[in-house]
């Protein structure tokens, strides 16, 4: 490994730029950068038409800056890159596992779209696992259109000897079953894998290849040898705690993590509204209340620093999630994220890990159940939720029960009142009725139900009411009629 990436002071946070790549080019250095441990492999270009996977071209490592651009016409669309290197192709250009000369990189292919995941979603659980010992940290993660790649490159050229081949399929083995939470294909594991070309467009996402390294205070990709992978996938490791990671969704909101601990955040800031199922069920309703009211403390607090309501609060988050029929991977990564922003400082992985599976018990979704739900009463008293805290964050369901009483008492009232104004209205509109009628008995005739609506702003019908309770006669249609 190299020296700089295990010191964790000098490792930059990984933050998602802009791409500057210009439209419609290659990041060639990208791809130099990811095949840098032997100039002389060839790196073998294919691009999909349809189903077909023809081959474009081999080129070697060092020949990329020429090559590339006479290409570029066949890999702007579409084109894919393998991830190690081969030996010079023959005639047929057969690209399989027993041609591979050098291993430069171990991988991930992560098809979170299929799971219901964003792709920062999936970031913070890759970055999750970093934290928890689990794996270390890539040297480069890439957006992919739909889904993301994340690669741990090597530092110094690594033959494709029996040996190291087989040490690189037992570390890709154990990365592809640890990030499996994230959609990591079981299939995208093989030597002569390929993936998209840094730049390329991907045309059913409508989108360009986006590759980002993990850079040291030097300006050094993060890479590894063999060996350094091998252990550092078997045994728990030491490792930087993950980097900031961008909004799940572009808003216009400061940064959470910027902010000061207590200092309150915006209202909403924390709430995963895009990410709930679509519709208002009634059985939603009551999941998504406690949810904001969840999201609303700890903004009001600006985060949770207690150990023990860190815990509880993000086993009610994913309880109000699974509530609203989210399971699996997606509510460990929404909880992740949520452990991220609003907990100060946030739970280890574990932690996040155990509140979900204390949700969602196995007979509980074999057999379609949503898991019980926590009172209300029960999580204010938890948290610590007083009556002045509920008023001032406009709490809908979790509350005291003395402020509950009160809130109740003030609905109480006002039903009341409003009653009571409608009896009132209802009076006067219908001694209104009575002079209207003796002026037009006068003239022996009775008003028709239109005209006596227009003249006190309601409908016919309430007129036709009225009428009935006051054993006047009605004239329905047409000119006033004749008592």
């Amino acid at each position: 490994m190299d020296a700089t990436a295990t010191d964790a002071d000098r490792i930059d946070p990984l933050a998602w730029p802009a791409d500057t790549t210009p439209a419609g080019a290659l990041d060639v250095g990208m791809i130099e950068a990811v095949h840098r441990s032997d100039p002389d492999g060839h790196i073998v270009f294919h691009r999909k038409t349809g189903k077909a996977f023809p081959h474009v071209q081999s080129i070697r490592v060092r020949n990329l800056a020429q090559w590339i651009p006479q290409l570029l016409d066949e890999l702007r669309l579409d084109s894919y890159m393998s991830v190690n290197l081969f030996a010079p192709p023959g005639p047929r250009h057969v690209r399989t596992a027993d041609m591979c000369r050098t291993l430069c990189a171990n991988f991930v292919d992560a098809d979170h779209y299929k799971l219901g995941l964003s792709f920062e979603a999936s970031v913070a659980v890759l970055y999750g696992a970093v934290a928890g010992h689990l794996l270390p940290a890539p040297s480069v993660v890439a957006r992919s259109g739909r889904g993301a790649y994340a690669l741990w490159v090597y530092a110094e050229r690594t033959p494709a000897t029996a040996e190291a081949v087989r040490l690189w399929n037992e570390i890709q083995a154990r990365l592809v079953g640890l990030l499996e939470r994230i959609g990591a294909d079981p299939k995208a594991k093989d030597l002569a894998r390929v993936l998209r070309t840094p730049g390329s467009y991907h045309s059913r996402a409508a989108a360009r290849v986006h590759y980002v390294p993990s850079l040291t205070a030097a300006g050094d990709m993060i890479a590894y040898t063999l060996d350094d992978m091998f252990a550092l996938v078997q045994v728990p490791v030491t490792w930087p705690p993950p980097p900031t990671l961008p909004e799940a969704r572009p808003r216009e909101l400061p940064s959470i993590k910027a902010q000061a601990a207590g200092e309150p955040m915006p209202e909403g800031s924390l709430y995963p509204g895009d990410d709930l199922p679509e519709g208002d069920r009634p059985q939603w309703r009551g999941p998504r209340a406690r949810l904001w009211d969840l999201c609303r403390i700890a903004e009001g607090r600006g985060g949770l620093a207690e150990e023990t309501c860190r815990h509880f609060w993000l086993m009610r988050f994913a309880q109000s999630l699974a509530q609203m029929g989210i399971h699996g991977a997606k509510v460990y990564a929404l909880v992740a994220l949520a452990n991220e922003r609003a907990c100060r400082p946030p739970q280890e992985p574990r932690e996040v890990h155990d509140a979900c599976r204390a949700i969602e018990k196995p007979w509980m979704l074999a057999s379609g159940q949503r898991p019980r739900q926590t009172r209300s009463d029960t999580i204010a008293a938890e948290l610590g939720v007083s009556a002045a805290e509920a008023r001032k964050l406009n709490l809908r369901v979790i509350m005291p029960p003395a402020e509950r009483q009160r809130r109740q008492a003030e609905q109480r009232q006002a039903t009341e009142a409003r009653k009571r104004h409608k009896q009132d209205d209802r009076q006067a509109r219908r001694e209104r009725i009575r002079a209207l009628y003796a002026d037009w008995q006068a003239t022996g005739r009775i008003p028709r139900n239109g005209w006596l609506a227009g003249e006190l702003g309601v409908s016919p019908e309430t007129v036709r009411r009225d009428c009935l309770a006051l054993g006047l006669p009605i004239a329905r249609r047409g000119r006033p009629g004749k008592p």
